[in-house]
């Protein structure tokens, strides 16, 4: 297949172009980014560069493209004029969106589980522009809109939720590792009772590898890569494939609060509900990918960072003397 990138140089592009060339199917892979971000990875591979908000995307439409991998579309007003251009020069558009996308104020307290039909943010049209990170999951809904509006177009929409593994940049997931790996008491809200799904980075290159060929397919999917289970099970999980036993010390999010700490600043991947509870029966039945199990995914992430880095605090959540003083007023 002759594959168009767009972006493939960080984290889940990196690790997706990684795996097409792992297992060697014979593509015929662009890349297209602005040349920045790890620059000189992929010598191997053509690219193209440039800045998707400008005219410079035009340059992709000289030639047809059996498949196109958006990873970094963020603007709907850009993906809105860009996609006509695309008409009869793609095959399959698979778009990267998020799970930020659902409307919380739908479905907190009111369903088991998040299917793909749950409802989705709107987005007003001030909301469409700005920094990319202001109304993220506002700007995403939008771009999935946007491409649905496109009936012509053969598209294949994944949401992952929050992603975890090799070249993770965000230190959400790594703060768990780290104070498990590094802490003899590690904090925890609410005795680690919020339930939820993470994406395993390397499944999620398999899935988007799996969304290039499908046949018969729906167009969105839950990109979520292992069942719901609670914070303290993920901790658990962590001390096991760690090696280490550190004590889970609970605080109740009130008394964060009273403290001056709100739950989500404190505690990466954390929301104060259930949150983050998605369905993938849709994604196993169609995509066919046969997920990691979570003990390996975790046991993966470990050992990346074990050669990568030093265990150092990361810049995400509590500080180390923040963490200690909370302990400290929980005991006394």
């Amino acid at each position: 297949m002759k594959l168009l990138v767009l972006g493939g140089t960080l984290f889940l592009g990196k690790a997706f172009v990684e795996h097409l060339l792992e297992v060697n199917a014979g593509h015929d892979i662009t890349l297209f980014n602005r040349g920045i971000t790890n620059a000189k990875i992929f010598p191997q591979l053509r690219k193209i560069t440039g800045d998707r908000e400008t005219s410079d995307l035009n340059k992709v439409l000289e030639e047809e493209w059996d498949c196109i991998i958006d990873m970094n579309g963020y603007y709907p007003n850009s993906l809105e004029a860009f996609l006509p251009k695309l008409k009869g020069k793609v095959g399959r558009y698979i778009y990267v969106s998020t799970v930020s996308v659902y409307d919380p104020g739908k479905y907190l307290g009111l369903v088991n589980q998040v299917t793909e039909d749950s409802p989705l943010l709107a987005c007003t049209e001030e909301q469409r522009g700005g920094d990319w990170s202001m109304f993220y999951g506002e700007k995403k809904a939008e771009c999935e809109r946007i491409l649905m509006q496109n009936d012509w177009l053969d598209k294949v929409i994944l949401r992952p939720s929050i992603v975890y593994g090799k070249y993770d940049y965000t230190e959400r997931y790594y703060y768990w590792l780290q104070r498990i790996a590094k802490r003899e008491r590690v904090l925890i809200p609410d005795d680690g009772k919020e339930k939820g799904n993470l994406t395993f980075v390397d499944d999620l290159a398999r899935l988007l590898s799996s969304a290039m060929t499908t046949a018969d397919h729906h167009t969105t999917y839950n990109a979520v890569t292992h069942r719901i289970n609670t914070l303290r099970e993920k901790l658990d999980v962590i001390s096991a494939a760690a090696g280490r036993s550190p004590e889970l010390i609970s605080i109740s999010a009130d008394a964060l609060l009273e403290k001056g700490f709100k739950i989500g600043r404190a505690f990466p991947c954390v929301f104060g509900s259930d949150f983050l509870i998605y369905d993938i029966s849709k994604t196993e039945a169609d995509l066919g990918v046969e997920f990691t199990e979570y003990g390996n995914s975790v046991a993966a992430t470990l050992k990346y960072y074990e050669e990568t880095s030093r265990w150092e605090l990361g810049s995400r959540g509590l500080r180390y003397e923040e963490d200690d003083e909370l302990i400290k007023s929980i005991s006394n």
